[in-house]
């Protein structure tokens, strides 16, 4: 059986120096769906900064769903 995985990326919005709004994506985890399709999600770390989005996707064809250790 296959596990349905997404990745995990914390956002964060904020105005650069120009004006324009902009957003940075930070991978900070994984999520592993269970059999009774819940969810656990494995956070690298969490976002500190108030307001941060969580935002969950499927990973990309050249993205590999669990992270790598180096």
């Amino acid at each position: 059986m296959t596990t349905n995985t997404q990745i995990l990326y914390g956002v964060r919005n904020f105005t650069d120096r120009e004006g324009e709004d902009r957003s940075q994506w930070t991978r900070i985890g994984t999520a592993f769906e269970c059999k009774d399709g819940s969810w656990n999600l494995v956070f690298d770390y969490v976002p500190s900064q108030m307001g941060a989005t969580i935002n969950m996707r499927p990973p990309k064809a050249e993205e590999p769903s669990q992270p790598t250790s180096t």
